[in-house]
């Protein structure tokens, strides 16, 4: 009987698909925006877990089953623009908790950070930064590093993101760097940025370790020696550290560096050197080098 009905054809035909070159689309309903995009048609912000959309100086939240909706004209310092979380007029979010990263004109670099209140849509705390600071997020945890390096010394405060209290204080001295593992490439996303591998490093040039967001100390990684040159970028891809060196001034030569699995398989990590010329890309000022900065 069931293949009698196949061949008679009593079945439906399948419902049009898009995509399949015929079908035109037709528009079913129209909402409008509760902000208006960026020049790129993007938001600097878009965290749909949270019900958050931000560009520029507006900051909403959408109404939803469990969140009362609300709209907050953000201070000029905070104005949203940035994509990459942790640099100036960017914003870090994870879950229901949000913290501000300020900039101000003439300033190379985050001017302060700033905590909001999604429930009421209230900045609830601020702290003004030293020049040349960075931000970064802690991974697995939403606690807020803040960094300010010099030559021979950084100093690292760890703050509640909730409350805005400083946890610690930690000065560490030596040629010391601080290098975010999420790439600079990378968009915000539901929680903000992808929590796994998106912690930050401190890099010297016989050591690599993380820091605890509990008290600040230093967990080095046994083991894991940086290669020359400038590591440029840190990637963490399941229990392997990849470090990447920029390329050198003059030879453009870079160093690709991975650690080994902490799995138990012995595997001991591999190093990889190569000239660093990507023809697409523009040369750098400081290295006269093509090469992308934002992403191999």
């Amino acid at each position: 009987m069931v293949v009698g009905l196949l061949v008679a054809g009593c079945f439906a035909p399948p419902p049009p698909m898009f995509g399949d070159g015929e079908t035109v689309p037709e528009e079913a309903s129209r909402v409008p925006l509760p902000v208006r995009p960026g020049p790129d048609g993007t938001w600097a912000l878009n965290a749909p877990a949270a019900g958050l959309l931000g560009q520029g100086r507006t900051l909403v939240r959408r109404d939803g089953t469990e969140n009362e909706g609300w709209r907050l004209a953000l201070p000029a310092e905070f104005t949203l623009t940035s994509h990459q979380p942790g640099a100036a007029h960017s914003a870090l979010v994870r879950g229901d908790r949000v913290v501000l990263v300020g900039g101000k004109d003439g300033r190379r670099g985050p001017s302060a950070i700033a905590g909001l209140d999604p429930e009421r849509g209230l900045l609830t705390w601020r702290h003004t930064l030293p020049p040349s600071s960075q931000v970064f997020l802690f991974e697995n945890s939403f606690e807020v590093l803040t960094a300010v390096c010099r030559p021979g010394s950084c100093r690292l405060t760890g703050w509640n993101a909730w409350s805005g209290e400083r946890q610690w204080t930690r000065a560490m001295s030596g040629a010391v760097r601080v290098v975010d593992a999420c790439p600079a490439n990378e968009l915000a996303t539901a929680d903000g940025r992808h929590g796994d591998g998106c912690g930050s490093y401190l890099v010297t040039p016989d050591r690599v370790g993380t820091v605890d967001p509990d008290d600040g100390r230093v967990h080095w990684q046994a083991g894991l020696r940086p290669p020359d040159g400038t590591v440029d970028r840190i990637i963490k891809a399941n229990d392997r550290v990849i470090m990447a060196t920029a390329p050198a001034k003059g030879s453009c030569r870079a160093t690709i560096l991975a650690s080994g699995v902490t799995s138990g398989d012995g595997d001991r990590g591999w190093r990889y050197s190569f000239v660093w010329d990507q023809p697409q890309a523009p040369r750098d000022a400081r290295t006269g080098c093509r090469w992308d900065a934002l992403f191999p």
